[in-house]
């Protein structure tokens, strides 16, 4: 998912049950892209699946933000959450 800097959705896309998303965050991204026409300065909602180190440099790479799943990155054991 796509929002802008209000927090409105600019696009989203469902994949297909089954694929593994981590090995085509450039795929989702031109996908995303086609959809909103430019997502610099986006922010990029992602699950899980892709919230690995080298897909998350691949969206800063597009200069965008994202926001990511805290089961893969951020809490490194004894923190709590941020909400």
């Amino acid at each position: 998912m796509v929002v802008n800097r209000d927090g409105f959705t600019c696009a989203h896309e469902v994949f297909e049950g089954g694929r593994q998303d981590a090995k085509s965050p450039n795929n989702m991204l031109d996908i995303l892209e086609k959809g909103t026409g430019r997502l610099e300065g986006s922010t990029i909602i992602v699950d899980r699946g892709i919230a690995l180190d080298e897909n998350l440099a691949a969206i800063r790479g597009r200069e965008c933000h994202y926001i990511a799943d805290q089961g893969r990155i951020g809490l490194q054991g004894n923190e709590e959450p941020a909400f």
